[in-house]
């Protein structure tokens, strides 16, 4: 018989064709007639295939044993089938089964899933052993805690009826017991240990107290002696600062307690001294800022010099203490800031005054600094006639110094030589003793330093500081119209000569001048912002408030430099000439 070389119909067992001609083109392996032609034909191709080649090996092509046959004519066929027309007897008849073939794949998964369940019926008869084997156990703890517990019972009403025995032996011989021992309410004899209980306490109290007593009589006579200790240093104090100040006795009403008008007490100042800490964070609270620490230990010395009033402790040198310096001294104003507290009407946010001249120029003096978190990089002064600020000292020792020896020179020693003289050593003294160099460092070297960090001067003169990346040029550019020109736009601003119109016309140019920065503050340039809104400021022009709030407090805020945006809407709200005392009323 020739082999079949017809392919497989592509409908398979749903194949619907009755047409002789697709049945003759086509196989159709499931159905009986085809199948036995077909098994028939893969038998003739093995034998073929024997006779010309021998077997090799069984297991490269190891034929598939059905689960079920019935007939061992199929069982003879499907040794010798090869894997594809294995494939094809494979599919059953709906009429008549047809031996079925499974694959070794399959026998194995069949013995991995008979294994499987093998192992959880062992687990599952393990578990319910170790189940029963805990369930004995606990019955056994459970009989054990039934039997302590009653054991526990059996005792304790042993127990309780040794004691009743006892009492009533005990009670026996207080029947004779007077009256005064019954309990009124009940009728029932008080207990005598109650009373002697309550007698120990009675004594015990009596100790304490007595121990107390004796303890808050030795730390009065100790407070005794430390106030008549302190009274006798005040005393001699006082009596070596009125031998050597002798132009101190007509002190000024500010010296004066308002409340009593009696004179400020001492010993405020030396509380003052030792509670640093406190005075530093009560100065930053109401101020701000920080002070560094040679504020605090200069008013050592004023303290020193002067005991009673340090505040005019350099008065021969017309000079007073103000500003922080009155919180040092006790005089705080309770509700709110302290920020305008002499504030003056040109000074920038950058400046705290802590110095005035006692002349009516209005000079005055204070700490500049670029930022509120960073220690001031000067003394410099400000007449109050414009923006300027003049450096004069590095620090507050050596403004004195410089100022005594300036005193001096002058021809107006010839007043009180005896009185500059000896400021003169108390302050060398003083700062021997604390190891402050009166020379050094030298101003010039600190404005060159500062000076390389400017990025712009100003119409202020000391300049600038912000970031500035030199090799993007980010954080500053500069302005669309110079210091000159800004200062004679400011001068005819202020003309009363200049009408209305020419009054608008500068400001447009300076709203235009206005808009260019803001544009260069959103393009990280904050140095811009900074150095026009100084300028506005500076101007001292009262309709440019609104321009100068917006653009200083803008580049502020992008700065880091909120303290500073704080004290300049203050002083906006609160810009007098004349009136920058706190402490005194609103003439």
């Amino acid at each position: 018989m020739e082999d079949d070389d017809r392919p497989d119909c592509r409908y398979g067992s749903l194949c619907y064709q009755k047409n002789p001609e697709h049945h003759a083109k086509f196989k159709h392996s499931f159905k009986r007639k085809e199948r036995n032609s077909d098994i028939d034909i893969s038998q003739n191709k093995k034998a073929k295939k024997q006779e010309t080649k021998p077997r090799t090996s069984d297991s490269a092509k190891s034929p598939t044993i059905p689960r079920h046959s019935k007939s061992p004519q199929s069982k003879v066929n499907s040794k010798d089938e090869t894997p594809e027309n294995s494939s094809e007897t494979s599919k059953p008849d709906t009429k008549e089964s047809a031996p079925s073939d499974t694959s070794p794949k399959k026998r194995d998964s069949e013995s991995v899933k008979r294994n499987s369940d093998i192992t959880k019926r062992e687990s599952v008869s393990g578990n319910i052993e170790s189940d029963k084997k805990r369930d004995s156990e606990l019955n056994s703890n459970r009989n054990s805690i039934t039997s302590h517990e009653k054991k526990r019972d059996s005792d304790q009403r042993s127990l309780n009826e040794s004691k009743l025995e006892e009492s009533t032996s005990n009670e026996t011989t207080e029947d004779n017991l007077p009256k005064e021992n019954l309990d009124r309410s009940t009728g029932n004899e008080v207990n005598l240990s109650i009373n002697s209980v309550l007698i120990e306490d009675v004594e015990s109290d009596k100790k304490r107290d007595s121990e107390l007593n004796s303890n808050r009589n030795i730390i009065t006579s100790h407070e005794k002696k430390r106030d008549s200790d302190q009274r006798s240093l005040n005393e001699s104090k006082l009596e070596e600062s009125t031998s050597n100040e002798t132009t101190e006795d007509n002190l000024p009403k500010e010296n004066l307690d308002r409340s009593t008008g009696n004179e400020v007490n001492l010993s405020i100042n030396s509380v003052l001294i030792e509670d640093v800490s406190h005075l530093k964070n009560l100065v930053k609270e109401k101020y701000l800022v920080h002070m560094p620490d040679e504020f605090f230990t200069f008013w050592k010395l004023c303290q020193k010099i002067s005991p009673k009033c340090p505040i005019n402790a350099f008065k021969s040198l017309d000079l007073k203490l103000v500003g922080p310096f009155d919180i040092m001294n006790g005089q705080v104003v309770d509700d709110g800031l302290m920020v305008t507290h002499w504030r003056y009407f040109y000074d920038p946010p950058e400046f705290q005054t802590i110095i005035v001249s006692t002349g009516k120029d209005h000079l005055h003096f204070g700490y500049f600094r670029d930022c509120p978190d960073e220690a001031p990089v000067f003394i410099a002064s400000n007449s109050n006639r414009d923006c300027k600020i003049n450096p004069v000292a590095p620090n507050i020792f050596i403004f004195i110094n410089e100022k005594l020896n300036e005193k001096v020179k002058s021809a107006d020693l010839a007043s009180s030589p005896s009185k500059v003289s000896s400021l003169q050593q108390k302050l060398t003294d003083f700062a021997h003793g604390h190891k402050i160099d009166l020379d050094a460092p030298k101003l010039s070297s600190v404005v060159r330093a500062r000076k390389a960090k400017t990025v712009c001067k100003g119409l202020s003169g000391v300049g600038i500081v912000v970031p500035y990346v030199k090799k993007t040029e980010l954080g500053y550019r500069p302005l669309q119209k110079s210091d000159k020109d800004l200062e004679t736009l400011f001068r005819q601003y202020k003309d009363p000569s200049v009408d209305t119109r020419g009054k608008l016309k500068i400001k447009s140019i300076l709203e235009e001048v206005s808009t260019w920065v803001t544009i260069a503050i959103d393009e990280s340039d904050f140095g811009t912002g900074l150095e026009f809104g100084l300028d506005l400021f500076g101007s001292g022009i009262e309709d440019l408030h609104s321009m100068t709030k917006c653009t200083l407090g803008v580049a502020y805020q992008y700065l880091y430099r909120n303290e500073f945006d704080t004290i300049l809407e203050a002083h906006l709200e609160n810009r007098n000439v004349d009136h920058v005392n706190l402490l005194e009323p609103r003439q």
